[in-house]
C-alpha cells in the first residue's frame, strides 16, 4: 500500500505541474514565486530566494528572468561556476541582453 501511495503522489505531482504550465491562474502562482524570491533577494535573505526561484523555474524553464536572478544569487554567495551556468542559460535566451553578457565578462575577469 506504501508503494501504491507513492505512486499515485508521483502521478498528482505530475498533474500539478502540466496544470502550472497551461492553466493561466496557475501560471500566476509561478508568477508569485519569482516575486517573493526578488523581495528575498533584496532583502539579502538568499536561502528563500532560492527557494522560491527553484519554485518558479520548475514551472518556468523558459523564462530568462528567472535563471537571471539564479545567476545573481549565485553571484552574491561567491558560487562564480554556478553563477555563470545560469547567465549562460539566460543568455541563450535572451543572447542580445548586455546585462547578462556584463555579468558573465565580470565573472571572467574575478574568476582569473
Amino acid at each position: 500500500q506504501k508503494e501504491l501511495a507513492k505512486n499515485e503522489i508521483e502521478k498528482a505531482g505530475i498533474s500539478f505541474k502540466i496544470a502550472m504550465k497551461h492553466d493561466p491562474v496557475y501560471r500566476q502562482i509561478a508568477g508569485f514565486f519569482y516575486d517573493k524570491a526578488v523581495i528575498f533577494f533584496l532583502n539579502k535573505d538568499l536561502n528563500k530566494a532560492q527557494d522560491f526561484l527553484d519554485s518558479y523555474l520548475e514551472f518556468k524553464t523558459d523564462d530568462s528572468r528567472g535563471y537571471l536572478l539564479y545567476g545573481d544569487i549565485c553571484f552574491s554567495e561567491k558560487k562564480f561556476d554556478k553563477a555563470k551556468t545560469m547567465y549562460s542559460k539566460a543568455l541563450t535566451m535572451e543572447p542580445t541582453n548586455n546585462a547578462i553578457v556584463k555579468q558573465l565578462q565580470i565573472i571572467e575577469t574575478m574568476t582569473k
